[in-house]
């Protein structure tokens, strides 16, 4: 399921300017974060990365289970996830800059702590 506008809409400063195509991929046994990325402007190319979404748990368990309607993981994903989650696993959306931007912010700007205060 696309969610590029969804993203470009919450991040749109922070997001690497190649990414062309952003979805949360459901099969049977795995979700995924697919980011596609051109290589060039003009070209063709394209790079396209996949990151396990098993790599966000809650509750003990999966945040993505694979036997949640995707509509559900989708909204998950967009609503439960913050921008440090997503450099803190490596989520490949962010310019480098970004990262350290985020980076600060949650750490030396208060954002963590006060997230951890809730």
């Amino acid at each position: 399921m696309d969610i590029l506008p969804s993203i470009e809409q919450k991040y749109k400063n922070y997001l690497k300017p190649n990414i062309v195509f952003i979805a949360i991929v459901q099969l049977t046994d795995v979700s995924f974060l697919e980011v596609t990325r051109l290589t060039y402007p003009k070209a063709r190319d394209q790079i396209i990365e996949r990151m396990d979404l098993s790599i966000f748990g809650a509750n003990g368990g999966k945040m993505f289970p694979t036997t949640d309607p995707i509509d559900i993981n989708v909204h998950r994903f967009l609503n439960e996830l913050h921008d440090y989650d997503l450099i803190m696993t490596g989520a490949p959306l962010f310019t480098s800059e970004a990262c350290k931007q985020i980076a600060y912010e949650w750490e030396e700007g208060g954002k963590l702590d006060q997230h951890r205060s809730r």
